[in-house]
């Protein structure tokens, strides 16, 4: 499927939730700082908060749990 794209309101959030029940969601990020890009899974029913610094970007929802 790829990578969807947050709208602006989404890149200020805090923190994400997967609340969905057996697929994985890649995140993007990227570092403020330097722009530095790094990709992280939330499993089904977590929450990532990034660092200090970082913001989320875009989203990819997998087949898998573990992304």
């Amino acid at each position: 499927m790829g990578y969807q794209n947050l709208g602006p309101r989404a890149e200020q959030a805090m923190s994400i939730h997967n609340a969905r029940n057996s697929d994985g969601a890649r995140i993007l990020r990227h570092r403020l700082s330097d722009g530095l890009v790094g990709e992280t899974c939330v499993g089904p029913h977590k929450t990532h908060r990034p660092a200090a610094g970082w913001q989320i970007y875009a989203i990819d929802i997998t087949n898998s749990p573990t992304c």
